[in-house]
């Protein structure tokens, strides 16, 4: 169809009022000389119907782009149809039934932190502690050390405090420090003492070091792979993620030496172990984990950030999820083979994939704020210009159209939900770090243990808040102190017992710890209970004849004694009886 052109002679007259009529008469004839001669050599039909019309100019502004791999994309938009199938979300954010009994927060740490990993950690930390004490006996008979066997209550105490140094932030505060009667804290007197601590953090094992050498020569992770699989699958029994997940990597700062160890110099620690995760893009609740170990013993080729992926999202597809990465993990076959799958992939896509056109990938001449977009059956291409000779190419499966917010610069709807959703996994490492109980180490097996536990905290504050959502709704930290009443829940146990032993077993600054953070000592309620009862009972030194009854009592072995065979001592002498007279 031919194309009118505004006469440049209908300007010159507007611009001249003074122009005669007979000019215009002229020009006018002009004008419709030549629209006569426009319409004759016009090839179109005059009875060609609007709607072929508009069809045929939407043909003519269609462009097709052809990558190196041979896939051609259409900048037409796909017809507008109901919601797709793999859209459809069929399960919403909850917490599973297994989780329904916790009754108080160091209940939801138990149940990704559980028993059986505890077990794992006693039995090794025993066998490694007897192993060490037993060779230092043998060179040195004449100071010889011993070893009392840890239990389950005394590792959950040790996890307990580790999360209340957490708390306090204490991660590069010596362990004396958290001790010293001047600036330390009560609680950690309180629980257990100092050298006992320490030799924790020092036996600590997760694994049998005697069949470690076997194992290690197929999985460079032997020595921490059973609790890593543990927790792995605590974490998916235990809750229901939302419609949106993130996919990511993790860097686990640390300088100890281990061939796990990678350079990073994007993240805060810049050297550490990397682990990809899978999180829920809303809580940032880990889902899933795996730790980047390199090549492994008989592994061929380099590591498939395709089936990195899958084997991440597994338990999650076929529900109508969508999962949000970034250029390292999306490529076109990965968005095709988990569509499939009824999952939808959002993410940034490297220009030199072969799959990406070269138009997409111009930035020159292209005007700031402007998008190009490309469509293939159900795939959406997407190339964005932020600023000057920068273009940022984004591959979607859940988007099916060329919509922009006007409102938020022109940016493409594509790029605003990858912004909403992209930072899952990375606001589960900023938060992890604020209230770390890591501690300075050489071995990168304790490296991930802290990782662990910091993880395991985050996700059972998800977990109890999601069972109690108006637990402490209005406190600007609930996460500090839902971490506080984890600890405190998980030391209670030892605590009570040393609490309720005999005083003369206990030192003065011990007791004294105790009785600060609110828990009564065997003294406190002996005292209370004579306070309580007045019962009147026999000087068991006295004996029958003399049939002297009084209220005392011995503060060691609770006998009733009179005040001629009582003895009293000072504080001082409290704690180290033997001196006294």
């Amino acid at each position: 169809m031919a194309v009118f052109e505004r006469n440049p002679i209908f300007d010159d007259e507007a611009e001249s009022e003074s122009s005669s009529s007979d000019d215009v008469d002229d020009a006018a004839s002009d004008y419709l000389d030549q629209e006569e001669r426009l319409i004759a050599s016009d090839d179109s039909s005059e009875d060609e119907p609007p709607d072929a019309k508009r069809t045929k100019a939407a043909a003519d502004q269609d462009r097709k782009f052809t990558c190196k791999s041979g896939r051609v994309w259409t900048t037409s938009v796909p017809s507008a149809t109901q919601t797709r199938s793999h859209n459809i979300v069929r399960q919403m954010c909850a917490v599973f039934t297994t989780a329904s009994g916790i009754q108080c927060p160091g209940d939801a740490i138990k149940l990704l932190i559980i028993p059986a990993m505890v077990n794992v950690i006693v039995q090794n930390t025993n066998k490694k502690a007897e192993k060490v004490r037993r060779e230092w006996n043998e060179k040195n008979p004449d100071a010889p050390k011993m070893w009392k066997p840890t239990d389950e209550e005394e590792i959950y105490a040790f996890i307990g405090l580790l999360l209340i140094s957490g708390v306090f932030q204490s991660s590069d505060e010596s362990v004396s420090d958290l001790w010293s009667l001047n600036n330390g804290r009560p609680i950690f007197r309180s629980v257990m003492t100092e050298n006992s601590f320490k030799e924790l953090l020092r036996f600590c094992r997760f694994d049998d070091n005697s069949t470690r050498a076997a194992r290690i020569k197929c999985d460079k992770l032997a020595a921490f792979r059973d609790m890593w699989t543990m927790f792995q699958t605590n974490l998916k029994k235990m809750y229901k993620p939302s419609a949106f997940l993130t996919v990511d990597e993790q860097l686990v700062s640390t300088r100890a030496r281990s061939s796990l160890k990678q350079y990073m110099p994007c993240k805060p620690g810049k050297y550490g172990i990397k682990i990809f995760w899978c999180c829920d893009a809303e809580t940032s609740y880990p889902l899933a984990g795996e730790i980047y170990a390199g090549k492994q013993p008989g592994q061929t080729g380099r590591m498939n950030a395709v089936d990195l992926v899958k084997r991440l999202v597994r338990p999650w597809c076929g529900k109508g999820r969508n999962i949000t990465m970034d250029n390292f993990f999306t490529s076109i076959p990965l968005a095709e083979d988990l569509l499939a799958k009824k999952t939808t992939i959002v993410g940034t896509l490297r220009r030199n994939k072969k799959e990406v056109p070269s138009e997409l990938t111009e930035a020159r001449g292209r005007k700031v704020g402007s998008s190009l977009f490309c469509f293939d059956r159900q795939l959406t291409l997407v190339s964005y210009i932020p600023k000057r000779k920068k273009c940022v190419l984004l591959l979607s499966t859940m988007h099916h159209d060329d919509a922009v917010n006007e409102d938020q610069e022109g940016k493409p709807d594509i790029v605003l939900f990858y912004n909403e959703t992209k930072s899952g996994v990375d606001t589960l490492d900023q938060l992890v770090r604020v209230y770390t109980c890591k501690r300075r180490t050489r071995r990168w097996p304790m490296v991930l243990w802290f990782n662990t536990l910091d993880c395991a905290g985050l996700a059972a504050y998800v977990i109890w808040t999601c069972k109690n959502p108006d637990w402490n709704a209005r406190k600007s930290q609930r996460r500090r102190l839902f971490l506080m009443e984890c600890g405190k829940n998980l030391v209670d146990i030892v605590l009570q017992k040393r609490a309720a032993s005999p005083p003369q077993s206990l030192p003065y600054t011990v007791r004294k710890a105790i009785e600060q953070i609110g828990t009564a000592t065997s003294t406190e309620r002996s005292e209370a209970s004579k306070e309580e009862k007045h019962i009147y009972r026999r000087c068991v030194f006295c004996g029958r004849k003399r049939d002297k009854k009084v209220k005392s009592t011995c503060i060691s072995c609770r006998k009733p004694c009179c005040n001629e065979h009582l003895r009293s001592y000072c504080e001082h002498c409290d704690v180290n009886p033997s001196t006294s007279q």
